[in-house]
C-alpha cells in the first residue's frame, strides 16, 4: 500500500509492509498467552492476587502498544488531511 506522508519540507512516499501488522498480531497474541500461562500457574500455587496483579499488568502493555498504533493511525489522518 501506497501513502503519502508529508515530511517536514517535502513529500515522499512511504511503502508500508504487511509484515508488520502480523508480527504486531504475533506480538500481542504472545503477551496474552505469557500472561495466562502466569495467572493460571500463579492462581493454581495459591497466590491469587499476584495472579491477578499479572493479568492486568499484561493488558496494560497491549492497551500501551495499541494506544501508539492509534496515535501513529491519528497522526497519518492529520498529515493526509493537511490538519495541523
Amino acid at each position: 500500500f501506497r501513502c503519502l506522508i508529508r515530511d517536514w519540507n517535502n513529500y515522499h512516499y512511504y511503502l508500508g509492509e504487511i509484515n508488520m501488522d502480523v508480527d504486531l498480531i504475533f506480538k500481542i497474541a504472545g503477551v496474552g498467552m505469557v500472561t495466562a500461562v502466569l495467572h493460571t500457574v500463579l492462581a493454581k500455587s495459591g497466590k491469587e492476587e499476584y495472579a491477578y496483579l499479572t493479568t492486568l499488568v499484561g493488558v496494560v502493555i497491549v492497551l500501551g502498544v495499541v494506544m501508539n498504533l492509534v496515535s501513529k493511525f491519528f497522526d497519518n489522518i492529520r498529515v493526509l488531511f493537511k490538519l495541523y
